[in-house]
């Protein structure tokens, strides 16, 4: 693990830990938003990453009900690698958002409870305290498993918060886009 070796004090010049791959998320899921050439051209970033960083694990902000959500089975990636690599999806699910009250009804209940008008900037702070909750959720995730370095693929929004996550526990990371657009 080239983030454990850094934590022991010893330098693996072997690059970055995770890749953040920030991105759209019909893209990564393949929705027909896109057409077949912008998909395969993803495809082939995807597919030239994985070479180049020597990827042995993609982790992916999904989860059973974002591929719902995007209508599909599955990620490009998990199709594209699903047989050469491990993919893991990191996002919690509609239940677990719920258990830990990071769901739209915690919002709608905090705003009639606390008075709060609507347009007020709380639904916006309570927008990115559930991102911080969730990018918490995805890095340790990422590092209960033993696969170094990882391709993350993650929604656009998450590129540049993930990597200060990523910076605050000495894990290096880059960011190879913070908006892939093909």
């Amino acid at each position: 693990m080239h983030w454990l070796l850094k934590v022991l004090g010893l330098n693996d010049p072997s690059g970055a830990d995770i890749y953040i791959f920030g991105t759209n998320h019909n893209l990564q899921c393949g929705t027909d938003k896109y057409d077949k050439p912008s998909i395969a051209s993803f495809e082939s970033e995807l597919q030239a990453i994985c070479t180049k960083y020597k990827i042995a694990r993609i982790a992916e902000e999904i989860s059973s009900d974002g591929l719902a959500k995007y209508g599909v089975q599955s990620t490009v990636a998990q199709r594209l690698f699903g047989s050469k690599l491990p993919v893991q999806a990191l996002d919690l699910s509609t239940e677990e958002r719920e258990l830990l009250s990071l769901g739209d009804s915690t919002v709608l209940t905090a705003a009639k409870s606390l008075d709060i008008e609507s347009g007020s900037p709380f639904r916006g702070d309570f927008g990115e305290l559930v991102s911080s909750i969730r990018e918490s959720v995805w890095i340790a995730r990422i590092l209960s498993k033993e696969e170094w370095p990882v391709l993350l693929i993650c929604g656009a929004n998450h590129s540049l918060s993930f990597r200060r996550i990523c910076h605050s526990l000495g894990i290096n990371s880059e960011v190879l886009f913070l908006d892939y657009v093909p």
